[in-house]
């Protein structure tokens, strides 16, 4: 029985943290998009692929968006890489990188 209730709250913890994450504006130097904007750039964000290993771009906490509780760091070379340091994780992002630039130019 305890085990159960043990599950039932780590399951209602992880769903709140999903939604909060989910319903968190992006933030690009401290400033926040806009809904339809933070949106725009969750889907640009999504991941296209990842081999689990670092990639040679330069990244920078300078050059990042925040969403939630977790960065995303940008490839600053012309690679269309992100990586999380909250995570440790790497990954080619779904999104055009001309188009996320675009977006951000709006914000910088």
């Amino acid at each position: 029985m305890k085990k159960k209730i043990v599950w039932i709250v780590l399951a209602g913890i992880f769903a709140a943290l999903l939604i909060w994450n989910l319903l968190a504006p992006a933030q690009f130097h401290d400033q926040e998009f806009s809904f339809a904007d933070s949106w725009r750039i969750r889907t640009l964000l999504m991941v296209k692929s990842t081999d689990f290993i670092e990639y040679g771009c330069g990244f920078s906490e300078d050059y990042a968006i925040q969403i939630g509780g977790l960065t995303y760091c940008l490839g600053q070379d012309d690679c269309g890489t992100v990586y999380i340091p909250e995570l440790n994780f790497y990954y080619e992002m779904m999104g055009s990188r001309e188009e996320l630039h675009e977006l951000l130019q709006k914000y910088n």
